[in-house]
């Protein structure tokens, strides 16, 4: 298909699958290390090894999620990770008297939390499937237009601003991230590097060239800062504690006491409870991240040159997120699963949106949370690379949610640019409402 460089059902060659698959999963990793030291904290857990856990559950059943996706449910390039939706409904539970931490808090009690979240949210997701598989979502999509998605995406955008304003001011380390993206994501995007290889079928050195810095920019820029850090942590550049440092205590702790090989399994904290506040509050986070997925399914089919999902295809796909959610749940993450709106917006740069690439990101997912030093490794990421990170994602998903407008105002008729001009002001108005909705 013109403009891409693999289409959807498109199986790329195996050296450059794993390639698009590890950036991919790469791009996703802050999110899916952050859920489990958050929800450790809220259950005043503070022992390392318990994030270790948690951290394997993450990766392992984000992965069995996004295989599930993008093989049986809406079958789209689309990447599952924990979904932080949820996680207002866990501040307001660790909150509660009853739950608060304190210095001499045994086993039983962090355990207890950790199924009673686990119990709840098994409850929870059951929406999600329930509502796929009543096709009650494809009718809601068929509602849903860009007028109302537009405002959707944008504010969800404008939700991460205090996010990525928190990890770029920690280190300059993060704007040379950001930079180094928008040179290889924009203006190195169509330059070809030759790449001198042997081949072995006619036994002489033959030169390839390929777009590097447009298919990979995440990939590059992540291993080079990363690179950056750990020369400044060697050389003693940044001081001890400094937030570019690779060898934190936090990390090595995690390093250290994490085993080589760990197998998440059902049921592993025990059997899980529930709580009737919880349940209720996990609903609504389940409606909203059904509102986010349709917008991420819109603008998916559109970064992918599809038309737009046909309702079957949405049910699918909120049945296969409940069940991916309902893995997640019985594992002990404590928080369902959604679509990674910044793995879109990769797709959008490198114009590679064959399903293949994340079903082996969804393979590397597992085996990483398997090898769970591998995932502790992945831990030692300075916070600020990630802002950078986050910071390039979340402007890419703003342009490609203003573009599912698709207006041009300039080569209108006056009457045609009238009914544009309205439809401009109604997205302003649904920014204004839902943003004074979210401020009160």
């Amino acid at each position: 298909m013109e403009g891409l460089h693999f289409t959807v059902n498109h199986i790329p060659d195996w050296g450059s699958l794993l390639l698009y698959g590890f950036q991919q999963m790469m791009l996703c990793v802050s999110g899916l290390l952050v859920i489990p030291f958050l929800i450790s904290n809220f259950v005043c857990a503070g022992s390392a090894t318990i994030q270790v856990r948690l951290i394997a559950v993450s990766f392992v059943s984000s992965g069995i999620a996004t295989i599930l996706q993008t093989t049986f449910g809406l079958r789209l390039c689309i990447l599952h990770g924990p979904s932080f939706a949820f996680i207002p409904p866990m501040i307001a539970y660790a909150a509660l008297p009853e739950n608060h931490c304190s210095a001499d808090i045994d086993t039983y009690e962090w355990t207890n939390k950790i199924l009673t979240m686990q119990g709840s949210l098994l409850i929870s997701v059951t929406l999600l499937i329930f509502m796929g598989l009543t096709g009650l979502v494809g009718m809601l999509a068929k509602m849903v237009g860009p007028i109302t998605i537009t405002p959707l995406l944008l504010l969800l955008i404008l939700g991460f601003v205090p996010i990525l304003h928190e990890k770029m001011v920690l280190h300059w380390i993060s704007i040379v991230v950001f930079v180094l993206l928008i040179a290889m994501g924009i203006f190195l995007e169509d330059v070809y590097v030759p790449i001198r290889h042997y081949s072995f079928t006619d036994r002489k050195w033959k030169t390839t060239r390929a777009r590097v810095f447009g298919q990979f920019p995440y990939l590059i820029a992540i291993t080079v800062s990363w690179l950056v850090c750990f020369m400044l942590t060697i050389t003693g550049l940044e001081p001890v504690g400094g937030e570019a440092r690779t060898d934190k205590n936090h990390t090595l702790v995690v390093l250290s006491q994490s085993p080589w090989f760990q197998i998440p399994y059902p049921g592993q904290f025990g059997v899980p409870l529930a709580s009737v506040g919880l349940t209720l509050a996990f609903t609504a986070s389940c409606i909203a991240c059904v509102m986010e997925s349709l917008g991420d399914y819109q603008t998916c089919a559109r970064v992918s040159h599809q038309s737009r999902p046909p309702s079957s295809s949405v049910n699918r796909g909120i049945i296969f997120e409940g069940v991916g959610s309902a893995i997640a749940a019985i594992m002990g993450l404590g928080t369902g699963v959604t679509t990674y709106a910044e793995n879109i917006a990769l797709m959008h740069i490198t114009k590679v949106v064959s399903r293949s690439t994340m079903q082996v990101a969804g393979v590397l997912l597992i085996l990483t949370g398997l090898f769970t030093k591998c995932a502790a490794v992945m831990a030692s990421i300075p916070d600020a690379v990630v802002g950078g990170v986050l910071a390039m994602g979340m402007a890419m998903i703003c342009g490609v949610a203003l573009s599912n407008l698709q207006v041009s105002l300039n080569f209108l008729p006056p009457l045609d640019r009238k009914h544009e001009v309205r439809k401009y002001v109604l997205v302003a108005m649904n920014l204004l409402i839902k943003n004074e909705y979210l401020v009160i």
